[in-house]
């Protein structure tokens, strides 16, 4: 936990003012500084012509004998989107463009799959120079040690200068950049480019260092969904060619590879990330069900790099794209409306407006649909690297937050148990009073029984009779605590044997206080019984069940002014029924389900005091002690009847 809430700081640091400032610095470098003089780019700055070979069978002196009114030329970026055409294009450049200096000619993507340059000096008839270019290329003619192919030209022997011609052909998307600058300037560019992919693979591996270290250590599903989305990281430096710059030629088709799996993967794991930042397997099911399909779909869709139909897949993937990133903008506001999500997460965790409308723009200029530029392609790699430290940000509040709330719940949790412990031990003590008040109040009982025996007058029957009241009272109160305290303890047991039932009843009707106004009528299946009757013969331990009986009993008398108190028994094939009722007024409606509550104590209009509110409940729990249960079985005005039921030869409570 303290490790945790240190590395939040850090986190916490890093969103500075200073942090964000030099992420904008970097990125203005890279996108914001205006080309130079120097620095032509094939399309805009230079003229192109282009025609598609869509039979795969034209030759160069073909192509270059073709009317000028076939070939097609826009002041843009030649692309062309996915096509299983071969491109051939035709442009010049003049000998003003060098200066009387050698100018490099950068050529990319790097993901072409061939790209063959022809030229040689304008109008001239001396044969054409070959140069093989792109992953799939049987040779590699780079000039340069550089991740994109360079290709160096001397300045022109004639004014009218060169003549070029590209082929190019691919089963990823057909882009040509092609950007002529001088020495000085090309050093000057790569510079700068290498230190910003430096700061931005630097800190792509530190942010995803810490997300996979996290997730192995609070193993969080958000934590491992922001693991597999760095997979777009080793992507984007595919893309740029860095595997097979800085690991050497060997590693090429798993470069090529690389940008063909992960291109398809890439939109999953979007989609995955997505679904944990706002949890929709909680919040949203239907949604979550959808994006596992597509998700899958996705992974379904990587068969298509061996078949040969990628550029069909990844149509299919823009898509998808295009489907779904309006329905999880939308829903993500709907959850937040809705109060599902906080704001921090909304406007953290919801994909960056940039990347989804630069994301948007680049899979419609690599497509053809819009004009290809080359910051509108890299501007959705940069959301990536913002997208991602807002996400591990996210994360990190989120899990602080849920160790908060599991600290918080551990605490209540201690608390609890210390209170449950407390009120045990409480119990317990009062057993122990309770058993101690047993030998005086039996010494009590017995000297009372002698007094009795000894001739009295009117007063001084009418003070013991009062005596003996109140003796019945302290030891029916004793017998309570001393069976609350065994129904509280762990190692709970009811010693049972087989015993006469009607015995029992008896026993406990002399436990309680019946005053002149009351009398107990008992029936056995409609008969009435005494204690010498037949009985049927219970599997219980007497004692608390006399405690039990006594208990309901004495209810009947508190809350009766006067009137029978009858107790009905039922033999069943499994159980005996008993039903105690009296003729009180009855049990208001709104404390019915707390009578059987510890320590609830009812309203009374009869002089017997209300008693200690543990009647009921001790009662309750003594007899589901022994497998039966109770309850009330009848409530009305002309008075109340609570049932229990009593297992025969120790059976069990029938649960069905």
């Amino acid at each position: 936990m303290n490790r945790l809430c240190a590395f939040y700081d850090l986190i916490r640091r890093s969103r500075s003012a200073h942090f964000w400032a030099w992420c904008g610095v970097i990125i203005a470098l890279q996108i914001g500084v205006p080309a130079r003089a120097e620095v032509r780019q094939l399309g805009i700055d230079i003229p192109v012509y282009w025609y598609a070979d869509a039979s795969d069978t034209l030759t160069l002196n073909a192509f270059l004998s073709l009317p000028e009114e076939t070939l097609k030329t826009a002041p843009l970026i030649p692309s062309f989107g996915y096509s299983t055409k071969a491109y051939w294009l035709r442009t010049s450049l003049p000998a003003a463009l060098f200066a009387g200096e050698q100018r490099w000619l950068q050529l990319g993507p790097s993901f072409v799959d061939r790209l063959t340059v022809f030229y040689r000096p304008y109008g001239s008839d001396s044969p054409w120079r070959q140069k093989e270019f792109g992953d799939h290329a049987s040779a590699r003619d780079n000039d340069l040690d550089y991740r994109e192919s360079v290709l160096i030209l001397p300045p022109p022997p004639t004014a009218a200068g060169y003549e070029m011609v590209f082929r190019l052909q691919s089963s990823s998307t057909l882009i040509l950049l092609a950007t002529l600058s001088s020495p000085q300037e090309f050093v000057r560019s790569a510079t700068l480019d290498t230190a910003f992919w430096s700061f931005y693979f630097g800190l792509a591996v530190i942010a995803s260092g810490i997300a996979l270290w996290l997730a192995i250590a609070l193993r969080r599903r958000l934590l491992w969904g922001i693991c597999l989305f760095s997979l777009n990281y080793p992507l984007v430096a595919a893309l740029h060619g860095y595997p097979e710059w800085l690991f050497g030629s060997a590693l090429l088709p798993v470069q090529d590879y690389m940008i063909s799996c992960l291109s398809l993967v890439s939109y999953a794991t979007a989609l995955w990330l997505h679904s944990e930042v706002f949890d929709l397997k909680k919040n949203m099911p239907r949604l979550h069900q959808l994006l596992l399909a597509a998700i899958g779909l996705n992974i379904v869709l990587q068969i298509s790099i061996p078949l040969g139909f990628y550029g069909l897949a990844m149509q299919i993937e823009a898509g998808i794209f295009f489907i779904a990133a309006p329905i999880l903008l939308i829903t993500s506001w709907m959850l937040w409306r809705r109060k599902a999500i906080d704001i921090n997460t909304l406007l953290l965790g919801l994909l960056p407006p940039i990347y989804v409308v630069s994301a948007g723009l680049a899979l419609l200029s690599i497509h053809g649909v819009i004009p290809f530029h080359n910051g509108v392609y890299s501007t959705w790699q940069y959301a990536l690297i913002i997208h991602i430290v807002t996400v591990l940000i996210i994360a990190v509040l989120r899990v602080r937050a849920e160790n908060r709330t599991l600290v918080r719940k551990q605490q209540l949790a201690r608390e609890l148990q210390i209170e449950r412990e407390a009120s045990f031990h409480q119990r317990q003590f009062m057993g122990m009073v309770a058993h101690e008040f047993r030998t005086p109040l039996a010494i009590l009982q017995a000297a009372l029984e002698n007094l009795r025996l000894c001739p009295a007058t009117v007063t001084q029957s009418s003070r013991l009779d009062r005596m003996q009241r109140a003796t019945t009272r302290l030891v029916q109160l004793t017998d309570n605590c001393l069976a609350d305290a065994r129904l509280s303890s762990r190692d709970l047991h009811a010693d049972r044997q087989d015993a006469a039932l009607l015995p029992v009843i008896y026993m406990a009707a002399t436990v309680v206080d019946l005053s002149l106004n009351h009398y107990l009528d008992v029936t056995l299946e409609g008969q009435t019984v005494g204690p010498d009757s037949p009985s049927p013969v219970l599997f219980i331990d007497s004692g608390l069940l006399c405690i039990a009986i006594a208990n309901l009993l004495d209810n009947s008398v508190k809350y009766a002014a006067s009137g029978e108190i009858s107790i009905e028994i039922y033999p069943q094939e499994k159980h005996v029924e008993l039903r105690i009722g009296d003729r009180g007024p009855g049990i208001p409606p709104e404390q019915v389900e707390h009578i059987f509550e510890r320590y609830r104590r009812g309203e009374t209009d009869t002089a017997t005091p209300a008693g200690t509110g543990l009647g009921l409940y001790v009662a309750r729990q003594i007899i589901q002690a022994h497998g039966g249960d109770l309850w009330l079985a009848e409530n009305t005005s002309a008075g109340c009847k609570f049932a229990l039921t009593l297992p025969v030869n120790g059976q069990q409570k029938d649960t069905s």
